[in-house]
């Protein structure tokens, strides 16, 4: 009786964990048809260690046979003057990628740790792929940012963010009854910040005809200015910004 329990026992446990591990091994089918779609790489270099890589950069198929990849990548190293070691990465595209070429390299310092080196070699290879893998649907899955290390540089603009603009354009147009000069030039200045964005424009035209009928001489003028000013809020610039102020002289 006691064989009976413990046998049913035994596949009552044995059914559960088949199902765990069966649920385990289903996998999305967008990610699948993601990974599908990822550069296939091979890599070649003397003592990497490829399952941190792996860990660190799963945005990639890795092959074994070099002619399946479509990017081949190949890591030299020598010792460097500094007493470190310089370690060269070179990335040859194959098939669609054929002739995208690049080469990178790292020096390391001769008080780098070896896991220190490892971490670094590593992000050699990431940048490496980088603009392989922003041809595929992958690129989505990769956000770039930099270290906290690495401050904002502040812009000095001694124009204080103004930028004008000149314009002249003038046009005549002759026949022998009729003559007419038109000149039109504007001026234009604007402001660009976060928060506001100021434009001021000062437009003037002139035009003059000259007309003979009845053997009569006629002479026609038609000056003319105009300033438009607005300001705008700049948070509002990506949804259409309404004007907060603005005017016209003529």
């Amino acid at each position: 009786m006691k064989d009976r329990r413990l046998i049913a026992v035994t596949l009552i446990y044995s059914v559960f964990f088949s199902m765990l591990i069966a649920q385990g091994q289903e996998s999305d089918p967008d990610t699948l048809i993601q990974r599908e779609n990822a550069v296939r790489v091979f890599i070649d270099c003397f003592h990497c260690d490829m399952n941190f890589i792996r860990d660190e950069i799963p945005y990639v198929n890795y092959v074994r046979d070099v002619r399946e990849a479509q990017l081949y990548v190949r890591e030299t190293s020598e010792t460097a003057g500094s007493g470190g070691r310089k370690y060269t990465y070179v990335f040859a595209g194959q098939m669609e990628f054929e002739g995208k070429n690049d080469t990178l390299s790292y020096t390391s310092r001769p008080d780098d740790t070896r896991d220190l080196r490892r971490i670094w070699r590593t992000q050699m290879l990431k940048m490496g792929f980088m603009s392989y893998v922003a041809k595929t649907p992958l690129f989505a899955e990769v956000i770039i940012e930099p270290s906290e290390r690495v401050e904002k540089a502040e812009v000095v603009d001694r124009w204080n963010n103004w930028v004008f603009e000149l314009e002249a354009e003038p046009d005549f147009e002759g026949e022998e009854s009729l003559q007419e000069l038109s000149l039109r030039s504007s001026v234009s200045a604007t402001k660009i910040t976060h928060d506001w964005k100021l434009e001021i424009d000062f437009d003037h035209r002139y035009t003059r005809t000259k007309y003979i009928y009845d053997d009569t001489l006629y002479t026609n003028e038609l000056p003319g200015s105009g300033c438009v000013g607005s300001q705008k809020p700049g948070r509002a610039l990506v949804g259409g910004p309404q004007d907060r102020s603005s005017f016209f002289i003529l």
